[in-house]
């Protein structure tokens, strides 16, 4: 009787392992891989028993540098392969071993081969060509040989132990600069500190400097991370800087106080991570990292590389290690979300002004400031609509009442005010001084309050973006959005805020007013490929040049003391500050024909210019002008505008409601097992009968792409475009830019055809672009005014009536975007 795989490892693998020159303290057995990953019914979740374990993981000196799967003794090993090599995948080895005990083959990722073999290659051997593959021969590796740190209630999930090796991989190397991608919730910090704990303890570095924007980010890596390091750390909180630690931990903003970062040595630290540097950029780390620029520096980021933070992979390049939101999902780390989209009419609409009964302004606003038609985008900049704010909050209360009233929630407003108004709104409903509250400052009571997993109230916390990113909040259950939102990187920042895992929650629930859910994407791959930013000017040789300017109030034409001014050259960077009369001087400045200035104060609306530096002091001083902010903008109040909700969606399947994520990936799975190209599609989309068939095909298999393109306000994308862009990545066109593609490009075949045929494609053409593809056949040319139209296409086309839409078609699709 043939071993079972138990039986299969322990009489046969085991010895053959063993007596390859395997020690058993250089194996672990059943290493997870993944855990049980969560799955929503309704209200209610269960997990499946999805959990991923390695048979074997080979190292040699704390290293991981092989997987071994083991199967039963008559199992064929070749059918199971892609296990193996998942797993060295993940963990990002060169060897993926796979038998059933009379067989063994090894699957190499240095050459990409598969091969029998007859034994396992040594521990030595194997150390030596991993080393040889990661570019580490001649490298000292104390730092990738020193163990985790690992205490009874947690050591690093596979994923943080493949992230940290790489990093340290990277140091180790000298590499200057270092990025991690991970998504938020999956241990970004605590991935540093094992990295930071690996370096310091083999000596490798000495001092580092922990760098964030925000006091509850340095405050969390400081207590919590990090708290094996004991003494050695130390915050930095302005005042005297205590050069008698090891560990520091700062905001930008301290740095900048007074200068303090210009205190510290340039050469002080070794290492310098810079956490969430999406959300920074290069005009705040820029600086510190300029100033310590012989300390190797590490970035950390929550956010694939997307049009809105191509700076930051410019500096730090492609991540060593990315792990995206779908994948810990798909993994168990993270939990999934469910959408909830109401929209109303004035989302769908707009706001004419003329339907109001009531329009309040400030003596601050001229009337002729006020506009007849208000955009979505403007509603509580411009216009505060009370009507607006009062539906959706009793569609929140309405939504929480349902689901779980108590159950902790995040509103983003468009600005504190409009925070002010939601928060009263929701409390007048609730009949609670407590229910919501306002959170605006991280120093506040407010947040402690909310933060606290053990305190009922508040339920509610009213923000603008203060908790979009860097608190965390695991037992957070909903997330809303009532401000608009343009960017990915921030999107995924703020639904990151949900994801954590906590007892007894299984997902949690974005109720979307603004449409901000059409930002959803996957990123298990980033698939958008920015184009390269242009190079930035670089400075000229010799730095003898200078800039001397005095800094005014433009209406009171006072002096603006301590004001900062900044020149810039690319990367290139000066700063100086104006004295109590207003006056700067930037010495040493590079010798081009022009030099962008910024000055920068807390009253005043920040000045940028590009100028001609001076070349001695004998000349005139530039003259800059600042405007004062103003204490804050005034709203125009609409009232008595009738607010409906026109459309509410919540996505089910299978009467199991699910998050909008797993059914959009789910319909590109179903449509990629249909049809294998665009090319593929577009062939299928021109005849009739096989469009309806894989129509037809799709809604068998629950895709509906009418669904699809309401969620995410897609009505005026051809439905061809959107299975496309769904299953293809192929990029989205309006049916406008389809119908000027094609007007532009066959003008001449349209005069050719004589004036009643041209004029009947402009009207096809006109109906196509305003109503949609069905527009696009023959049913166009029922309507009585297309007679003598229909009659000139069936005496001058030779393929008649649908030969000419046929070609209509043909020239219509075949635009790529």
């Amino acid at each position: 009787m043939p071993y079972s795989e138990d039986d299969t490892r322990v009489k046969i693998i085991d010895p053959k392992i063993h007596g390859d020159g395997w020690k058993e303290e250089q194996i672990l057995r059943q290493h997870p891989i993944a855990d049980d990953r969560f799955f929503v019914e309704g209200e209610d979740f269960r997990r499946l028993p999805t959990a991923k374990y390695a048979d074997y993981i080979l190292q040699y000196n704390n290293v991981s540098i092989a997987v071994l799967e083991a199967k039963a003794e008559d199992e064929d090993p070749l059918k199971h392969l892609s296990q193996a090599q998942d797993y060295a995948k993940r963990l990002d080895v060169p060897f993926a071993y796979i038998s059933n005990g009379k067989t063994i083959y090894l699957h190499d990722r240095r050459t990409l081969k598969t091969e029998e073999v007859s034994n396992y290659l040594s521990p030595e051997e194997m150390y030596e060509a991993y080393k040889e593959w990661r570019g580490l021969s001649d490298q000292k590796l104390d730092a990738l040989t020193y163990p985790l740190y690992v205490t009874g209630t947690r050591r690093p999930r596979a994923y943080q132990e493949t992230a940290i090796k790489n990093i340290v991989e990277n140091i180790v190397k000298g590499k200057k600069t270092t990025l991690l991608t991970m998504a938020t919730g999956t241990g970004k910090t605590f991935v540093a500190f094992q990295t930071i704990w690996k370096l310091v303890k083999s000596k490798r570095i000495h001092r580092v400097l922990f760098l964030c924007d925000r006091i509850i980010l340095r405050d969390d890596a400081y207590s919590r991370d990090f708290e094996p390091f004991g003494e050695a750390r130390c915050k930095i909180e302005g005042g005297e800087f205590n050069a008698n630690r090891d560990m520091y931990f700062a905001t930008y903003q301290t740095l900048f106080t007074n200068d303090l970062y210009k205190q510290i040595p340039a050469d002080f630290f070794d290492l310098i991570v810079i956490d969430e540097c999406h959300r920074s950029r290069y005009g705040d780390w820029g600086v510190v990292l300029e100033h310590f620029q012989s300390a190797q520096h590490l970035g950390m980021t929550a956010t694939p590389k997307r049009e809105d933070n191509i700076d930051v992979y410019e500096y730090f390049g492609e991540p060593v290690f990315e792990y995206s939101l779908g994948q810990a999902i798909e993994d168990g780390y993270l939990v999934p979300f469910k959408i909830f989209k109401v929209t109303t009419n004035l989302y769908r609409e707009g706001l004419n002004v003329a339907s109001a009964e009531e329009v309040i302004y400030d003596d601050e606003i001229e009337p002729e400031e006020i506009k007849d038609f208000y955009e979505p985008s403007e509603y509580e900049r411009a216009i505060t609509i009370p009507e607006q704010i009062d539906l959706l909050s009793k569609k929140v209360i309405e939504i929480l009442d349902k689901t779980n009233q108590y159950g902790k929630t995040i509103i983003f407003c468009v600005d504190m005010a409009h925070a002010q108004a939601v928060k009263d709104k929701l409390n007048e409903l609730k009949s609670s001084e407590e229910y919501a509250s306002r959170v605006v400052s991280e120093d506040k009571d407010d947040l402690t309050r909310f933060r606290d997993k053990e305190r009922v109230m508040p339920v509610v916390a009213t923000t603008v973006d203060l908790l979009s990113t860097g608190v965390d909040i695991p037992h957070l259950e909903n997330i809303i959005f009532m401000r608009p939102i343009a960017s990915r990187v921030l999107f995924k920042q703020i639904i990151g805020r949900g994801s954590r895992l906590f007892e007894g929650k299984g997902f949690f629930r974005i109720i979307d007013f603004t449409n901000a859910t059409r930002l959803i994407d996957e990123w298990d791959i980033p698939t958008e490929k920015p184009e390269p930013p242009e190079l930035p000017e670089e400075p000229i040789a010799p730095y003898d040049k200078l800039v001397m300017g005095i800094v005014v109030d433009n209406k009171m034409e006072s002096p603006i003391t301590g004001a900062i001014v900044k020149a810039k050259l690319g990367r290139w960077e000066k700063l100086g500050k104006t004295d109590e009369n207003g006056v700067f001087k930037l010495f040493g400045l590079p010798s081009n024909d022009k030099i962008s200035i910024s000055i920068e104060h807390a009253e005043y609306k920040k000045l940028n210019k590009k100028l001609k530096p001076h070349t001695t002091e004998n000349e005139t001083p530039y003259e800059f002008r600042l405007k004062a902010w103003k204490s804050a903008p005034k709203k125009i109040t609409i009232k008595g505008i009738v607010v409906t909700i026109d459309e509410e969606v919540e996505v089910e399947f299978d009467g199991i409601k699910l998050s909008y994520a797993e059914y959009r990936k789910y319909s590109k799975d179903k449509i990629s097992q249909t049809i294998h190209s665009s090319d593929e599609l577009r062939v299928i989309w021109l005849d009739p009968e096989k469009r309806e068939r894989f129509i037809a095909d799709l809604e068998a298999m629950k895709v509906n792409i009418t669904l699809i393109k309401s969620i995410e306000n897609l009505e005026d994308i051809d439905s061809f475009d959107v299975v496309a862009h769904i299953a293809f990545d192929a990029p989205l066109m309006t049916r406008e830019d389809r119908v000027k593609h094609f007007m532009r490009h066959n003008a001449k075949d349209i005069d050719r055809y004589g004036k009643e045929i041209g004029e009947a494609i402009r009207e096809i053409m006109e109906k196509y672009k305003n109503s949609g593809e069905e527009n696009l056949s023959a049913q166009a040319f029922l309507l009585p005014n297309m007679n003598a139209k229909k009659e000139a296409i069936q005496a001058k086309y030779p393929e008649g009536l649908y030969g000419f839409i046929h070609t209509l078609k043909q020239k219509v699709y075949s635009f790529a975007g």
